[in-house]
Protein backbone atom coordinates (compact mmCIF):
# COMPACT_ATOMS: atom_id res chain seq x y z
CA UNK A 1 0.00 0.00 0.00
CA UNK A 2 2.79 1.91 1.12
CA UNK A 3 4.57 1.60 -2.52
CA UNK A 4 1.22 2.35 -4.34
CA UNK A 5 0.63 5.69 -2.07
CA UNK A 6 4.19 6.81 -3.71
CA UNK A 7 3.80 6.31 -7.31
CA UNK A 8 0.15 7.33 -7.60
CA UNK A 9 0.87 10.68 -6.04
CA UNK A 10 4.17 10.96 -8.00
CA UNK A 11 2.05 10.17 -11.26
CA UNK A 12 -0.82 12.49 -10.09
CA UNK A 13 1.24 15.39 -9.36
CA UNK A 14 3.14 14.88 -12.65
CA UNK A 15 -0.41 14.54 -14.22
CA UNK A 16 -1.63 17.68 -12.47
CA UNK A 17 1.23 19.90 -13.66
CA UNK A 18 0.74 18.68 -17.68
CA UNK A 19 -2.75 19.49 -17.37
CA UNK A 20 -2.07 23.13 -15.21
CA UNK A 21 0.14 24.06 -18.38
CA UNK A 22 -2.33 22.37 -20.69
CA UNK A 23 -5.35 24.76 -19.32
CA UNK A 24 -2.78 27.91 -19.52
CA UNK A 25 -1.36 26.85 -22.88
CA UNK A 26 1.77 27.24 -21.77
CA UNK A 27 4.67 27.11 -24.90
CA UNK A 28 2.08 29.17 -27.04
CA UNK A 29 2.37 32.70 -28.27
CA UNK A 30 1.26 35.09 -26.51
CA UNK A 31 -1.56 36.21 -28.91
CA UNK A 32 -2.37 32.47 -28.72
CA UNK A 33 -3.36 32.21 -25.57
CA UNK A 34 -5.85 35.86 -25.77
CA UNK A 35 -7.49 34.30 -28.17
CA UNK A 36 -7.91 30.73 -26.28
CA UNK A 37 -9.26 32.51 -23.19
CA UNK A 38 -12.28 33.70 -25.46
CA UNK A 39 -13.42 30.02 -26.14
CA UNK A 40 -15.77 29.74 -23.50
CA UNK A 41 -17.52 33.12 -25.13
CA UNK A 42 -17.41 32.75 -28.97
CA UNK A 43 -18.40 28.74 -29.47
CA UNK A 44 -17.12 28.77 -33.01
CA UNK A 45 -13.34 28.31 -31.60
CA UNK A 46 -12.72 24.91 -32.24
CA UNK A 47 -9.38 24.92 -30.60
CA UNK A 48 -5.62 24.95 -31.87
CA UNK A 49 -4.33 22.54 -34.25
CA UNK A 50 -1.82 20.23 -31.33
CA UNK A 51 -4.46 19.77 -29.36
CA UNK A 52 -7.19 18.16 -32.03
CA UNK A 53 -4.34 15.72 -33.30
CA UNK A 54 -3.13 12.85 -31.97
CA UNK A 55 -0.04 10.44 -33.36
CA UNK A 56 2.53 7.72 -32.63
CA UNK A 57 5.04 8.61 -30.19
CA UNK A 58 7.56 7.46 -32.93
CA UNK A 59 5.79 10.04 -35.20
CA UNK A 60 5.36 12.83 -33.20
CA UNK A 61 8.66 14.34 -33.94
CA UNK A 62 8.41 14.14 -37.69
CA UNK A 63 4.79 15.36 -37.64
CA UNK A 64 5.34 18.32 -35.30
CA UNK A 65 8.41 19.26 -38.05
CA UNK A 66 5.79 19.34 -40.88
CA UNK A 67 3.52 21.36 -38.71
CA UNK A 68 6.26 23.55 -38.18
CA UNK A 69 4.56 27.43 -36.88
CA UNK A 70 1.07 25.67 -38.15
CA UNK A 71 0.96 23.80 -35.38
CA UNK A 72 -0.33 26.56 -33.37
CA UNK A 73 -2.97 27.77 -35.75
CA UNK A 74 -6.18 28.38 -34.80
CA UNK A 75 -8.83 25.73 -36.18
CA UNK A 76 -12.60 28.08 -36.24
CA UNK A 77 -16.09 26.96 -37.55
CA UNK A 78 -16.05 29.55 -40.23
CA UNK A 79 -14.61 32.80 -41.25
CA UNK A 80 -17.10 34.93 -38.68
CA UNK A 81 -15.60 33.77 -36.27
CA UNK A 82 -12.00 34.23 -37.67
CA UNK A 83 -12.97 37.72 -38.45
CA UNK A 84 -14.65 38.15 -35.00
CA UNK A 85 -11.38 36.83 -33.39
CA UNK A 86 -8.54 38.85 -35.69
CA UNK A 87 -10.71 42.18 -34.49
CA UNK A 88 -10.20 41.23 -31.20
CA UNK A 89 -6.66 41.20 -31.39
CA UNK A 90 -6.18 44.47 -33.25
CA UNK A 91 -8.87 46.57 -30.61
CA UNK A 92 -6.73 45.12 -27.98
CA UNK A 93 -2.97 45.05 -29.95
CA UNK A 94 -2.67 41.51 -28.74
CA UNK A 95 -0.45 40.58 -31.83
CA UNK A 96 -1.15 38.16 -34.84
CA UNK A 97 -2.79 34.59 -35.34
CA UNK A 98 -3.28 32.28 -38.42
CA UNK A 99 -6.61 31.09 -38.54
CA UNK A 100 -8.28 28.15 -40.13
CA UNK A 101 -11.64 28.23 -40.71
CA UNK A 102 -13.59 24.82 -41.43
CA UNK A 103 -16.16 26.07 -44.11
CA UNK A 104 -13.42 27.64 -46.24
CA UNK A 105 -10.57 24.91 -45.84
CA UNK A 106 -12.79 22.44 -48.22
CA UNK A 107 -10.46 21.37 -51.20
CA UNK A 108 -7.16 20.62 -50.50
CA UNK A 109 -4.95 19.97 -53.10
CA UNK A 110 -3.94 16.34 -53.70
CA UNK A 111 -0.16 15.20 -53.44
CA UNK A 112 1.15 15.36 -57.28
CA UNK A 113 3.88 12.69 -57.49
CA UNK A 114 2.37 9.59 -55.46
CA UNK A 115 5.08 7.00 -56.91
CA UNK A 116 7.63 9.06 -54.66
CA UNK A 117 5.39 7.40 -51.54
CA UNK A 118 6.41 3.82 -53.42
CA UNK A 119 10.51 4.56 -52.43
CA UNK A 120 12.49 3.08 -50.17
CA UNK A 121 12.13 4.40 -46.46
CA UNK A 122 9.01 6.26 -47.30
CA UNK A 123 6.75 5.73 -44.53
CA UNK A 124 3.93 7.62 -46.02
CA UNK A 125 2.47 11.34 -46.35
CA UNK A 126 2.27 13.06 -42.99
CA UNK A 127 -1.17 13.45 -42.91
CA UNK A 128 -1.78 9.93 -42.80
CA UNK A 129 0.16 9.08 -40.15
CA UNK A 130 -2.10 11.61 -37.69
CA UNK A 131 -5.38 10.84 -36.08
CA UNK A 132 -8.45 13.72 -35.35
CA UNK A 133 -12.40 13.65 -35.80
CA UNK A 134 -13.96 13.06 -39.38
CA UNK A 135 -14.26 17.13 -39.64
CA UNK A 136 -10.93 18.27 -39.49
CA UNK A 137 -9.40 15.96 -42.44
CA UNK A 138 -9.41 19.01 -44.73
CA UNK A 139 -7.29 21.09 -42.17
CA UNK A 140 -4.69 17.98 -41.87
CA UNK A 141 -5.06 17.59 -45.76
CA UNK A 142 -4.28 21.32 -46.51
CA UNK A 143 -1.69 21.26 -43.57
CA UNK A 144 0.22 18.22 -43.63
CA UNK A 145 -1.15 16.62 -47.18
CA UNK A 146 2.05 17.40 -49.31
CA UNK A 147 4.82 16.52 -46.70
CA UNK A 148 6.59 12.59 -47.57
CA UNK A 149 7.47 11.03 -43.53
CA UNK A 150 10.78 8.43 -44.54
CA UNK A 151 12.98 6.74 -41.88
CA UNK A 152 16.71 8.46 -41.92
CA UNK A 153 17.93 11.33 -43.55
CA UNK A 154 19.90 8.93 -45.69
CA UNK A 155 16.69 8.09 -47.88
CA UNK A 156 15.43 11.53 -47.45
CA UNK A 157 18.19 12.72 -49.55
CA UNK A 158 18.42 10.07 -51.88
CA UNK A 159 14.48 10.52 -52.86
CA UNK A 160 14.91 14.61 -53.19
CA UNK A 161 17.84 13.87 -55.40
CA UNK A 162 15.80 11.25 -57.33
CA UNK A 163 12.62 13.98 -57.62
CA UNK A 164 14.82 17.01 -58.84
CA UNK A 165 14.26 18.82 -55.14
CA UNK A 166 10.20 19.10 -55.46
CA UNK A 167 9.20 17.42 -52.51
CA UNK A 168 8.75 18.26 -48.83
CA UNK A 169 10.30 15.83 -46.64
CA UNK A 170 10.87 15.11 -43.25
CA UNK A 171 12.48 12.22 -41.33
CA UNK A 172 11.36 10.81 -37.91
CA UNK A 173 14.72 12.21 -36.17
CA UNK A 174 12.96 15.59 -37.16
CA UNK A 175 15.18 17.11 -39.84
CA UNK A 176 13.54 18.63 -42.90
CA UNK A 177 14.46 18.83 -46.29
CA UNK A 178 11.88 21.59 -48.61
CA UNK A 179 12.23 22.31 -52.11
CA UNK A 180 14.74 23.96 -54.13
CA UNK A 181 17.21 21.78 -51.94
CA UNK A 182 17.25 23.49 -48.55
CA UNK A 183 17.68 21.13 -45.40
CA UNK A 184 17.07 22.04 -41.63
CA UNK A 185 18.30 20.01 -38.87
CA UNK A 186 20.26 19.54 -35.28
CA UNK A 187 19.25 18.88 -31.86
CA UNK A 188 15.18 18.83 -30.99
CA UNK A 189 14.52 19.83 -27.67
CA UNK A 190 12.11 17.14 -26.55
CA UNK A 191 10.44 19.53 -23.91
CA UNK A 192 9.28 21.68 -26.55
CA UNK A 193 6.92 19.27 -28.06
CA UNK A 194 3.14 20.16 -28.09
CA UNK A 195 2.53 16.60 -29.08
CA UNK A 196 4.01 14.33 -27.03
CA UNK A 197 2.69 16.75 -23.57
CA UNK A 198 -0.85 15.89 -25.10
CA UNK A 199 0.19 12.19 -25.37
CA UNK A 200 1.48 12.00 -22.26
CA UNK A 201 -1.33 13.43 -20.50
CA UNK A 202 -3.47 10.98 -21.85
CA UNK A 203 -1.07 8.30 -20.99
CA UNK A 204 -0.90 9.77 -17.39
CA UNK A 205 -4.31 9.87 -16.92
CA UNK A 206 -4.20 5.87 -17.40
CA UNK A 207 -1.82 5.13 -14.92
CA UNK A 208 -3.33 7.33 -12.35
CA UNK A 209 -6.66 5.25 -12.50
CA UNK A 210 -4.83 2.37 -12.53
CA UNK A 211 -2.36 3.24 -9.32
CA UNK A 212 -5.33 4.33 -7.42
CA UNK A 213 -7.20 1.13 -8.07
CA UNK A 214 -4.49 -0.75 -6.98
CA UNK A 215 -4.09 1.80 -3.65
CA UNK A 216 -7.66 0.79 -3.28
CA UNK A 217 -7.13 -3.03 -3.57
CA UNK A 218 -3.89 -2.31 -1.16
CA UNK A 219 -6.77 -0.55 1.54
CA UNK A 220 -9.03 -3.55 1.07
CA UNK A 221 -5.82 -6.13 1.54
CA UNK A 222 -5.18 -4.21 4.98
CA UNK A 223 -8.51 -4.04 6.01
CA UNK A 224 -8.88 -7.82 5.41
CA UNK A 225 -6.23 -7.98 7.26
CA UNK A 226 -7.10 -6.65 10.58
CA UNK A 227 -10.38 -8.68 9.97
CA UNK A 228 -8.48 -11.41 9.92
CA UNK A 229 -6.74 -10.55 12.79
CA UNK A 230 -10.08 -9.59 14.97
CA UNK A 231 -11.59 -12.95 13.78
CA UNK A 232 -8.33 -14.57 15.55
CA UNK A 233 -9.01 -12.64 18.40
CA UNK A 234 -12.59 -14.20 18.77
CA UNK A 235 -11.43 -17.97 18.19
CA UNK A 236 -8.81 -16.95 21.22
CA UNK A 237 -11.77 -16.04 23.25
CA UNK A 238 -13.27 -18.85 22.17
CA UNK A 239 -10.71 -21.12 23.39
CA UNK A 240 -10.34 -19.55 26.54
CA UNK A 241 -13.81 -19.93 27.22
CA UNK A 242 -13.83 -23.63 26.52
CA UNK A 243 -10.76 -24.25 27.99
CA UNK A 244 -12.53 -22.67 31.33
CA UNK A 245 -15.50 -24.92 30.92
CA UNK A 246 -13.21 -28.15 30.49
CA UNK A 247 -11.58 -27.30 33.73
CA UNK A 248 -14.69 -26.69 35.32
CA UNK A 249 -15.82 -30.22 34.21
CA UNK A 250 -12.48 -31.73 35.15
CA UNK A 251 -12.81 -30.34 39.04
CA UNK A 252 -16.63 -31.74 39.10
CA UNK A 253 -15.51 -34.96 37.97
CA UNK A 254 -12.39 -35.17 40.55
CA UNK A 255 -15.06 -34.28 42.96
CA UNK A 256 -17.34 -37.33 41.78
CA UNK A 257 -14.43 -39.48 41.87
CA UNK A 258 -13.40 -38.33 45.41
CA UNK A 259 -17.25 -38.75 46.59
CA UNK A 260 -17.19 -42.18 45.14
CA UNK A 261 -14.05 -43.20 46.33
CA UNK A 262 -15.22 -42.14 50.07
CA UNK A 263 -18.23 -44.46 49.76
CA UNK A 264 -16.39 -47.02 48.33
CA UNK A 265 -14.24 -46.85 51.26
CA UNK A 266 -17.37 -46.67 53.48
CA UNK A 267 -19.42 -49.26 52.27
CA UNK A 268 -18.35 -52.35 50.94
CA UNK A 269 -21.80 -52.98 49.30
CA UNK A 270 -22.50 -52.22 45.76
CA UNK A 271 -18.95 -52.63 45.18
CA UNK A 272 -19.86 -53.94 41.41
CA UNK A 273 -21.62 -51.18 40.88
CA UNK A 274 -19.10 -48.58 42.15
CA UNK A 275 -16.58 -50.43 39.83
CA UNK A 276 -18.25 -49.90 36.72
CA UNK A 277 -19.31 -46.13 37.97
CA UNK A 278 -15.34 -45.89 38.60
CA UNK A 279 -14.65 -47.49 34.71
CA UNK A 280 -17.39 -45.28 33.33
CA UNK A 281 -15.56 -41.66 35.50
CA UNK A 282 -12.09 -42.83 34.14
CA UNK A 283 -13.36 -43.27 30.37
CA UNK A 284 -14.93 -39.82 30.84
CA UNK A 285 -11.92 -38.46 31.92
CA UNK A 286 -9.60 -39.99 29.09
CA UNK A 287 -12.40 -38.16 26.69
CA UNK A 288 -12.06 -35.10 28.82
CA UNK A 289 -8.23 -35.37 29.02
CA UNK A 290 -8.28 -35.64 24.55
CA UNK A 291 -10.70 -32.68 24.72
CA UNK A 292 -8.39 -30.59 26.94
CA UNK A 293 -5.29 -31.32 24.59
CA UNK A 294 -6.85 -30.83 21.16
CA UNK A 295 -8.29 -27.34 23.11
CA UNK A 296 -4.91 -26.36 23.88
CA UNK A 297 -3.59 -27.87 20.59
CA UNK A 298 -5.83 -25.50 18.85
CA UNK A 299 -5.49 -22.40 21.26
CA UNK A 300 -1.55 -22.68 20.94
CA UNK A 301 -1.86 -22.36 16.76
CA UNK A 302 -4.48 -19.19 17.65
CA UNK A 303 -1.80 -17.93 19.51
CA UNK A 304 0.85 -18.44 16.89
CA UNK A 305 -1.42 -16.90 13.94
CA UNK A 306 -2.31 -13.96 15.99
CA UNK A 307 1.63 -13.28 17.01
CA UNK A 308 2.37 -13.33 12.97
CA UNK A 309 -0.71 -10.84 12.30
CA UNK A 310 0.01 -8.46 15.00
CA UNK A 311 3.50 -8.47 13.87
CA UNK A 312 2.44 -7.60 9.87
CA UNK A 313 0.20 -5.21 10.83
CA UNK A 314 2.74 -3.77 13.07
CA UNK A 315 5.42 -3.65 10.54
CA UNK A 316 2.50 -2.33 7.92
CA UNK A 317 1.51 0.51 10.22
CA UNK A 318 5.08 1.53 10.79
CA UNK A 319 5.75 1.94 7.19
CA UNK A 320 2.61 3.64 6.48
CA UNK A 321 3.74 6.56 8.80
CA UNK A 322 7.38 6.77 7.25
CA UNK A 323 5.54 7.18 4.24
CA UNK A 324 3.11 9.49 5.61
CA UNK A 325 6.19 11.80 6.70
CA UNK A 326 7.71 11.71 3.64
CA UNK A 327 4.73 12.85 1.43
CA UNK A 328 3.99 15.81 3.69
CA UNK A 329 7.49 16.85 3.03
CA UNK A 330 7.37 16.44 -0.76
CA UNK A 331 3.55 18.46 -0.25
CA UNK A 332 5.76 21.22 1.20
CA UNK A 333 8.55 20.84 -1.65
CA UNK A 334 5.55 21.23 -4.73
CA UNK A 335 4.00 24.34 -2.58
CA UNK A 336 7.44 25.66 -2.82
CA UNK A 337 7.90 25.08 -6.25
CA UNK A 338 4.67 26.30 -7.25
CA UNK A 339 5.03 30.06 -5.30
CA UNK A 340 8.19 30.31 -7.19
CA UNK A 341 6.39 29.70 -10.29
CA UNK A 342 3.42 32.04 -9.96
CA UNK A 343 6.76 34.68 -8.74
CA UNK A 344 8.07 34.46 -12.21
CA UNK A 345 4.65 34.71 -14.33
CA UNK A 346 3.92 37.59 -12.20
CA UNK A 347 7.02 38.92 -13.22
CA UNK A 348 6.79 38.22 -16.88
CA UNK A 349 3.62 39.39 -16.88
CA UNK A 350 4.49 42.75 -15.30
CA UNK A 351 7.16 42.98 -18.07
CA UNK A 352 4.96 42.40 -20.80
CA UNK A 353 2.67 44.99 -19.83
CA UNK A 354 5.86 47.23 -19.06
CA UNK A 355 6.81 46.03 -22.46
CA UNK A 356 3.38 47.13 -24.70
CA UNK A 357 3.26 50.67 -22.89
CA UNK A 358 6.77 51.54 -24.13
CA UNK A 359 5.30 50.47 -27.44
CA UNK A 360 2.18 52.42 -26.97
CA UNK A 361 4.22 55.95 -26.30
CA UNK A 362 6.68 54.99 -29.27
CA UNK A 363 3.71 54.66 -31.96
CA UNK A 364 2.22 58.05 -30.16
CA UNK A 365 5.69 59.58 -30.55
CA UNK A 366 6.31 58.85 -34.35
CA UNK A 367 3.09 60.26 -34.48
CA UNK A 368 3.75 63.12 -32.88
CA UNK A 369 6.98 63.15 -34.87
CA UNK A 370 4.66 62.68 -38.48
CA UNK A 371 2.87 65.74 -37.43
CA UNK A 372 5.78 68.03 -36.76
CA UNK A 373 7.37 67.49 -39.78
CA UNK A 374 4.01 68.46 -41.85
CA UNK A 375 3.77 71.42 -39.45
CA UNK A 376 7.70 72.42 -40.60
CA UNK A 377 6.76 71.64 -44.29
CA UNK A 378 3.98 74.23 -44.15
CA UNK A 379 5.99 76.46 -42.20
CA UNK A 380 8.72 76.92 -44.98
CA UNK A 381 6.17 77.02 -47.32
CA UNK A 382 4.01 80.29 -45.82
CA UNK A 383 7.14 83.08 -45.07
CA UNK A 384 10.59 83.62 -44.12
CA UNK A 385 9.12 85.17 -41.31
CA UNK A 386 8.69 81.73 -39.51
CA UNK A 387 12.45 80.48 -39.72
CA UNK A 388 12.68 81.06 -36.27
CA UNK A 389 9.67 78.96 -35.47
CA UNK A 390 10.62 76.43 -37.94
CA UNK A 391 13.72 76.29 -35.94
CA UNK A 392 11.97 75.66 -32.68
CA UNK A 393 10.23 72.92 -34.41
CA UNK A 394 13.22 71.75 -36.12
CA UNK A 395 14.87 71.35 -32.23
CA UNK A 396 11.54 70.11 -30.72
CA UNK A 397 11.47 67.17 -33.61
CA UNK A 398 15.77 65.87 -32.49
CA UNK A 399 14.60 65.81 -29.06
CA UNK A 400 11.40 63.58 -30.26
CA UNK A 401 14.58 61.63 -32.51
CA UNK A 402 16.41 61.27 -29.00
CA UNK A 403 13.94 60.03 -27.00
CA UNK A 404 12.45 57.86 -30.78
CA UNK A 405 15.83 55.84 -30.05
CA UNK A 406 15.92 55.80 -26.28
CA UNK A 407 13.12 54.15 -26.12
CA UNK A 408 13.97 51.63 -29.22
CA UNK A 409 16.74 50.64 -27.13
CA UNK A 410 14.95 50.27 -24.21
CA UNK A 411 12.66 48.41 -26.16
CA UNK A 412 15.11 45.85 -27.61
CA UNK A 413 16.72 45.51 -23.68
CA UNK A 414 13.01 44.63 -22.37
CA UNK A 415 12.19 41.98 -25.74
CA UNK A 416 15.13 40.65 -24.40
CA UNK A 417 14.64 40.23 -20.65
CA UNK A 418 11.07 39.16 -21.97
CA UNK A 419 12.31 36.41 -23.90
CA UNK A 420 15.27 35.29 -20.97
CA UNK A 421 12.40 35.25 -18.40
CA UNK A 422 9.98 33.53 -20.91
CA UNK A 423 12.49 30.66 -21.77
CA UNK A 424 14.11 30.31 -17.83
CA UNK A 425 10.09 30.00 -17.08
CA UNK A 426 9.29 27.24 -19.57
Amino acid sequence: MEDGQTVYHREASRLESLQNLAERYDGYGGSIRRVMEQREKVPGICGVVADLIQTEQKYETAVETALGGSIQNVVTEDEETAKQMIRFLKQNRYGRVTFLPLTAVKHPPAFGQPQALKEEGVIGLAHTLVRSEERYQNILAQLLGRTVVVDHIDHAVTLQRKYRYSLRIVTLEGESLNPGGSMTGGSFRSNSSLLSRNREIEELKGKAERLKRELEDARKKLVELQNERSRCYSILDQGAAQLQEIRVKENTARMNVEQLEEQKRSSGAGMEQLQKESLELERQSGEIRELKEANWKELKDSEDMEKAHTFAVETYQKRLEEEQSREEEASKLVETYHLDTASLLQKAEFNRAGLERIEGELEKLLHEKEELSRNVQQAEEDTKSREEGASVLQERMNEIDERISALEEKTVQLQKEKEEQTASHK
